[in-house]
């Protein structure tokens, strides 16, 4: 029990970040929940398509709005009981809770759309996330336009340079998704500098050489990423489905920065 409180409940109580032992037993459960998720789609027949990808990245919007939400309430500037209790700092609604109950709800409605033979998931998405913006946008009237806007920039300038390079366009998504996540660190921390960095390896970086090169790392190894994908040999099932973890990856916590530097939560 001392083990698993050192390494894992105290720094989810203490909220300091993760280390390298709850990093591993994590990126260990995430990879063998995403091969069964593959096994599952592979068995059913469900193409990775311009649908299956749009109910990804607003399941993906939806949960990066919710944490956001439990950062309001974290912070004090939420006064609603309801929304408190519902968005409350637990295991649930953090890293790595909320990627099951999220992924969960993602492929309960993915189920929904196999059995009725009909396309519901997307729109089940777009209420989940619809409901969560109205709740943010609740809380919050005023935003930082400047920080939103220099952190959107800086993720599109690489998706524009790669965009016309690759036919499947979930290729530079990917870019996009990976650079949106390392500029929006660099602002939050270099920039804004009111917030730190919790992951370990991407601490290790911006700690030795400083997150604009964090950045730039995440933009590099993205196009390395790609362009290995697109050589390889494989089905377009496999090529989308190890796109759409890379898109996911990187969508997920970008999202959530960007939201948090510009509501300044």
């Amino acid at each position: 029990m001392g083990f698993i409180e050192q390494y894992f409940l105290d720094p989810i109580s203490e909220k300091s970040g993760y280390n390298i032992v709850n990093t591993g037993v994590y990126a260990a459960i995430a990879l063998g929940a995403l091969y069964l998720i593959y096994r599952v789609l592979k068995d059913r027949k469900i193409q990775i398509d311009d649908y299956f990808i749009k109910t990804v990245v607003a399941f993906v919007l939806f949960g990066s709005v919710k944490r956001v939400i439990t950062d309001a309430v974290d912070s004090g500037v939420v006064f609603d009981p309801l929304v408190k209790g519902l968005f409350a700092y637990n295991i649930f609604n953090i890293t790595p809770g909320i990627y099951v109950f999220v992924g969960g709800l993602f492929l309960i409605a993915m189920a929904i759309d196999y059995l009725t033979k009909r396309k519901l998931a997307l729109w089940i998405g777009i209420i989940l996330l619809a409901v969560h913006l109205l709740i943010l946008g609740s809380i919050y009237y005023r935003i930082n336009i400047t920080y939103f806007a220099m952190t959107a920039i800086l993720a599109l300038i690489p998706f524009a340079a790669v965009y016309s390079y690759f036919k499947n366009k979930l290729m530079p998504l990917v870019v996009l998704s990976q650079a949106l996540d390392g500029a929006a660190t660099y602002m939050a921390i270099e920039v804004n500098g009111n917030y730190f960095e919790q992951h370990v390896f991407s601490n290790l970086i911006g700690q030795s050489s400083g997150f604009l090169y964090f950045y730039l790392f995440k933009i590099f190894l993205s196009i390395i990423f790609i362009y290995l994908v697109d050589r390889e040999k494989a089905s377009d099932f496999d090529k989308n489905y190890l796109l759409s973890i890379a898109l996911v990856f990187g969508l997920a916590p970008g999202i959530r920065d960007i939201l948090r530097v510009t509501f300044g939560v």
